[in-house]
């Protein structure tokens, strides 16, 4: 889904939703509340500092065998000579390969010991002591119809050749592209194309037996402005509360506020119909809970990573910390520096709950064959 998903513009769930774009800096992206994950720590003196984490338990599945698998044909297209150059390391597509070759055969055995010939690099994060930020993201499925009706009446665009677009007002309020034949399908709810546009990617449902995939096909260039945040800097919606269910729940409250606060955000993403894997920008099908949105300035694609990711409870609250391997399969506009990952969460409304409610601390390592 080319979280090019947005690539662009990216859309991240409320990676996007809460925070937006951001500064290729390690601070200043997710917000302050209690219980939000973070540990203290003493500052790194560079991006990646060689570490031995005291790890819990990590099992070898079924779903981290797919994601291994992907990872392999991904790194199967590079050269073992490559040189990618992330902060303070440089690190060869050899290295990439073997560090994978090893944690599949983890990945198909479930034995830690077979983890061993690996280093562990933690990167700085988003206050440069080792806190990433964790938010998530995922594919909705919307329901739509070819052609519109009275219940089926807000356009899901293609993008449009040789001009420059409007901002999201004049596109969704004022029929700005009405008439130009750029119409994929239409949707219920403008709210949940928003929802759309700030994940990249999503399935059409038809209703008639006939889904379909989109993806992020471009952009209007106008600037994103986060809604999550507006929310929360207006008083609408308190910080450690923010997530997609709590934006639905307050517009489902406010509908006369909904039009007024989309248009707030300039920025609007344009779709085309894509193959049913859902992939990410590396290429490769994208596996809930494994697969990662990162910047590939911070870590490229094909890594290995080991992560404490933040725990939450059926209403978003975090309970603790869970130690995971993630796989660098994807990026977007909104993911900026070593601070920030998006972890993929899977296919519709739960799995979007789930993810819209992660905005939360952690630490990652970067694997590396010693």
């Amino acid at each position: 889904m080319t979280k090019i998903l947005l690539v662009a513009v990216q859309i991240l769930l409320l990676a996007h939703l809460a925070w937006g774009q951001t500064a290729p800096t390690p601070l200043g992206h997710g917000y302050e509340f209690t219980n939000n994950g973070k540990v203290p720590g003493a500052e790194f003196p560079q991006m990646y500092v060689k570490s031995s984490p005291e790890t819990g338990h990590l099992e070898g599945t079924k779903s981290l065998q797919e994601a291994a698998h992907s990872n392999s044909r991904y790194l199967s297209r590079i050269a073992a000579e490559n040189i990618f150059a992330v902060g303070n390391l440089e690190i060869s597509g050899e290295q990439l390969k073997k560090a994978a070759e090893i944690v599949g055969k983890f990945a198909g055995s479930g034995r830690t010991e077979v983890l061993k010939p690996l280093a562990c690099f933690q990167i700085n994060g988003e206050d440069g002591r080792g806190n990433v930020h964790f938010t998530g993201y995922f594919t909705p499925r919307l329901e739509a119809r070819e052609k519109p009706d009275n219940t089926f009446r807000y356009p899901i665009y293609g993008m449009p050749k040789g001009r420059q677009t409007p901002a999201r007002k004049g596109i969704d309020h004022q029929n700005a592209l009405a008439g130009q034949g750029l119409e994929l399908a239409y949707t219920s709810s403008l709210l949940d194309n928003f929802f759309l546009s700030v994940q990249g990617s999503g399935i059409l449902d038809f209703g008639n037996g006939k889904t379909k995939q989109i993806g992020y096909a471009g952009a209007n260039g106008h600037p994103y402005r986060s809604v999550g945040k507006m929310l929360v800097s207006n008083g609408s919606i308190p910080a450690d509360k923010i997530s997609l269910r709590t934006i639905r729940e307050w517009f489902a409250a406010n509908p006369e506020q909904l039009i007024p606060t989309l248009s707030n955000n300039p920025s609007y993403t344009f779709f085309k119909w894509r193959p049913n894997a859902i992939t990410g920008a590396a290429g490769v099908p994208l596996v809930a809970m494994h697969s990662i949105a990162v910047d590939k300035s911070c870590i490229p694609y094909g890594a290995c990573l080991l992560a404490e990711i933040p725990v939450l409870n059926a209403n978003g609250v975090l309970t603790g910390h869970q130690w995971h391997i993630l796989f660098a399969h994807d990026t977007g506009g909104a993911i900026r520096g070593p601070g920030h990952i998006d972890l993929y969460h899977g296919q519709g409304r739960a799995a979007g709950d789930k993810a819209g409610d992660l905005h939360h601390y952690g630490r990652l390592w970067l694997m590396l064959p010693k």
